[in-house]
């Protein structure tokens, strides 16, 4: 039975309100910015809120942890005897942990079960070493044996053509750790560093160098001279770029373990969550948030975008 011509046409159902979309631009380019540094992908795509967001919170749980593990928990290695694989996930963040890949590259290639700690090319001094000093002399006399001094002040090394160590401590003693009593020792104590003893790499994640050394001096003008072996760190020995995401080898992890016990693990962790969050910031980048509408605030008086129909 058809229509009647004659009668009018029932008026359809208004058309639900058109959805409004992100403007991605282009999401590919804006998930690599989004892996590069947090943030900035969110930023080229306009949507300032979820950049701030992401930017603060990704990169403030990174270096979060970077700070409760001292500086050693970012960090490549891949070879046998060690692989961070915990480091694909600090990747994640992009640029703060690239350079781990870089310092790992500064040290050569050794055969495997050999602890490289004291077999780098670095450990020699690349550059000269200048600041405050804390540490202990050990030395000997004839009539007391072997005396230990707590010693604080400044000491300077600094490299020759040959690769030879030169360089001087000018501090006092802050107390005899023996049992034997000095009498006489001067205000002022003066060392002649002889050689350098087994040095710390050069490229190692602390601010403070390791030093051990063989050293000579005497005790006052009228004293006896003595020679002894210096041990001891340099406050701010290392520039930042010698230590940042530089590589821990088996000396050096166990002394992370030892010095920092669970917060060298919470440090860790706190990095590979910002990875995992920034994950789901590269997803959002390319791919728009999950419902489909922008997360971004209206305009004051603009409709609220409607849900499709089923």
């Amino acid at each position: 039975m058809g229509t009647d011509p004659a009668t009018p046409p029932r008026p359809s159902a208004p058309a639900p309100a058109p959805q409004r979309s992100i403007e991605l631009r282009d999401p590919p380019f804006a998930a690599f910015l989004a892996w590069l540094v947090p943030g900035l992908g969110h930023l080229y795509q306009r949507r300032y809120f979820k950049a701030a967001l992401y930017s603060v919170c990704i990169l403030s749980l990174f270096f979060g942890g970077v700070a409760l593990g001292d500086e050693k928990v970012v960090q490549w290695s891949w070879k046998e005897d060690r692989r961070t694989y915990g480091y694909t996930l600090q990747a994640l963040v992009g640029l703060p942990s690239l350079p781990a890949i870089w310092q790992a590259r500064r040290f050569p290639n050794l055969p495997p079960n050999k602890d490289p700690y004291y077999r780098r090319e670095l450990n020699r001094l690349d550059r000269p070493v200048d600041g405050p000093f804390t540490g202990l002399l050990v030395t000997s006399f004839d009539e007391t044996g072997e005396v230990r001094l707590q010693l604080e002040g400044r000491l300077s090394m600094q490299p020759d053509a040959d690769g030879r160590v030169t360089g001087s401590l000018e501090g006092r003693v802050v107390a005899v750790v023996s049992d034997h009593e000095l009498e006489g020792l001067p205000d002022t104590l003066k060392l002649t560093i002889d050689s350098l003893r087994n040095p710390e790499p050069a490229v190692f994640p602390s601010p403070d160098r390791f030093v051990e050394a063989a050293v000579s001096g005497d005790l006052g003008e009228d004293g006896e001279t003595f020679r002894g072996t210096l041990t001891g760190t340099v406050k701010g020995g290392r520039t930042f770029w010698n230590r940042y995401a530089a590589p821990l080898d088996s000396r050096g992890l166990d002394m992370a373990h030892a010095e920092l016990g669970r917060w060298f693990d919470l440090g860790l962790i706190f990095t590979w969550i910002a990875g995992l969050l920034n994950l789901l910031a590269i997803l959002d980048a390319l791919e728009g948030p999950a419902h489909g509408i922008t997360d971004e605030d209206y305009e004051e008086g603009e409709p609220a975008p409607q849900p499709a129909a089923a």
